[in-house]
């Protein structure tokens, strides 16, 4: 038996709306949990259904929304990861992150505008400041969480024609 967060996002879409179905069809939250244990192995929580029911949630599995299509920033945030930008995940916590850490401020609140927009946030993702060690500048960086767009990305950095499209329309961002 899995639970709803090990699934794959694609998977955790369509259990999403069956659950949804489920409950305007008049299930209470009980016989939707016991309908997905015995019918699809899998376990869900009383506590996420709440959730779900009372709020207006906009992603499923903790994932930002991305779509991947050409665009101004896609091409930017492009740019950045064949550059100066690096891809880390953290297993433990099973965090996809997209970092950028550079002595130029403007630079770094560019990359958090472009992936604030691209991942039709609200507000930008935060810019740190690092006090400069001895001999060292002070540095700015930036962390984007977003398992999508770190797959994509990885992607892209594996093969560099499969993001051939995302780049050509947009030249000048990329560089």
């Amino acid at each position: 038996m899995q639970t709803f967060s090990e699934l794959e996002s694609e998977k955790q879409q369509v259990l999403y709306r069956e659950v949804l179905d489920l409950k305007n069809q008049g299930l209470g939250y009980k016989k939707i949990i016991k309908k997905f244990k015995e019918e699809k192995q899998v376990k869900l929580s009383l506590g996420t259904l709440s959730y779900w029911f009372n709020n207006d949630v906009k992603m499923i599995g903790g994932e930002n929304y991305f779509i991947p299509e050409p665009s101004p920033e896609l091409a930017y945030i492009l740019g950045v990861m064949f550059g100066d930008g690096s891809l880390i995940f953290n297993d433990k916590r099973k965090e996809y992150v997209l970092k950028l850490e550079a002595i130029d401020k403007d630079f770094v609140e560019k990359f958090s505008r472009c992936s604030s927009k691209l991942l039709k946030k609200e507000r930008y993702f935060a810019v740190c400041y690092k006090k400069p060690r001895s001999g060292h500048s002070a540095t700015y960086s930036v962390q984007v969480r977003s398992k999508k767009l770190f797959n994509f990305v990885k992607e892209i950095k594996n093969n560099f024609y499969g993001g051939k499209q995302f780049i050509e329309e947009f030249p000048a961002e990329f560089i």
